[in-house]
C-alpha cells in the first residue's frame, strides 16, 4: 500500500500542469528532477504553439503593412503580444518550483532548466549566486553549461567564478566546462591581445586534457586552434565533404579554382 501511495504521489507531481508542484520522497535533487522534466516538456509544447502563432501573425495584413512601412514599434508590439504572456506564465510556473528548493542543492536542477529555457529574468545574478553557494557541487554542470557570459555580468567576474569552480569542484566534466567558459570569456571582442589569446588557449588546452578527444566540448575547445592554424586568409581551405540536395556526394576540392560561397546557418 505504501509503495502504491508513493507512486500515486509521483504521478500527481508529474501530471501537475500549474507549477504548484509538491516535493516527494527523501532525495531533494531527485525530486527536483522529477518536477522539472515534465514541466520542461510542457514548456516546449507551449513554446512551439507560440511559434506557430507568431508565424501565422506574420502573414496577417497588419504585420505585412507594418513591415513594409518599417514601423518597428508596431512590429515589436505585435510579437510581444504573443510571446510575453507565454513566457511570463512559464516563468511563474518554474519560479513556483524553485521556491520549494530554495537554499538547497536541488535548486541547481531547477535553475539549470530555467537558464536553458531562458526563463530567468536575471541570469547573471542567478549564476553568480549559485556558483558562489555551490561551486563544489556535482550538480553544478547544468548551471554553467552555457559558455556565454550571462546577461548583466562582467566577463571578469564570470572568469573569476569559473576559476572558483575549477579550484573547488572535483568533477572533471564540470572542471572542463568551467575551463571552456573561462577560455571563451577571454575571447570576447574582436581585437584580442596576445595575452587574451594565450589565456584562452591555455584554458582550451585544459579542456582537451580533461575530456576524451571526441567529446563535444573537447571538439569545441579545438575550434579556435583550428581557426588559427587552418582558416586564416590565404591558407588552403579544409576539404569539406557532403551530400547535395539530389543525394550526390561532393567535396570542396571538386571546385578548386572556382569561386565558392559557403553558407553556415542554424535553427534554434
Amino acid at each position: 500500500m505504501l509503495r502504491f501511495l508513493s507512486w500515486f504521489a509521483l504521478a500527481l507531481l508529474v501530471a501537475c500542469p500549474t507549477g504548484s508542484v509538491q516535493a516527494v520522497g527523501g532525495d531533494p535533487v531527485a525530486d527536483a528532477k522529477r518536477a522539472v522534466e515534465p514541466l520542461a516538456l510542457e514548456f516546449k509544447v507551449a513554446e512551439n504553439a507560440m511559434r506557430d502563432r507568431l508565424s501565422a501573425m506574420r502573414e496577417t495584413p497588419d504585420y505585412k503593412e507594418a513591415y513594409e512601412a518599417k514601423e518597428w514599434d508596431k512590429l515589436r508590439a505585435l510579437s510581444d503580444g504573443i510571446v510575453n504572456p507565454v513566457m511570463e506564465e512559464w516563468k511563474e510556473k518554474f519560479a513556483g518550483v524553485a521556491k520549494l528548493y530554495a537554499g538547497k542543492e536541488a535548486e541547481l536542477v531547477v535553475a539549470a532548466a530555467q537558464l536553458r529555457l531562458r526563463l530567468l529574468a536575471d541570469p547573471g545574478e542567478a549564476v553568480e549566486r549559485l556558483v558562489d553557494a555551490y561551486a563544489s557541487s556535482a550538480h553544478l554542470g547544468g548551471v554553467i553549461q552555457s559558455p556565454r557570459v550571462p546577461q548583466g555580468m562582467k566577463p571578469e567576474r564570470f572568469a573569476a567564478l569559473m576559476t572558483k569552480v575549477i579550484e573547488e569542484n572535483a568533477s572533471k566534466e564540470i572542471q572542463a566546462q568551467a575551463y571552456f567558459n573561462r577560455g571563451s570569456s577571454h575571447r570576447r571582442g574582436r581585437d584580442l591581445t596576445d595575452e587574451q589569446k594565450a589565456a584562452s588557449e591555455a584554458d582550451f588546452t585544459k579542456v582537451i586534457e580533461l575530456l576524451p578527444s571526441d567529446a563535444l566540448l573537447s571538439l569545441k575547445a579545438q575550434g579556435p586552434r583550428f581557426e588559427e592554424t587552418r582558416l586564416q586568409t590565404g591558407m588552403k581551405a579544409p576539404d569539406i565533404a557532403g551530400v547535395d540536395l539530389f543525394g550526390e556526394k561532393f567535396k570542396l576540392s571538386d571546385y578548386a579554382g572556382k569561386v565558392v560561397m559557403l553558407d553556415f546557418w542554424g535553427d534554434w
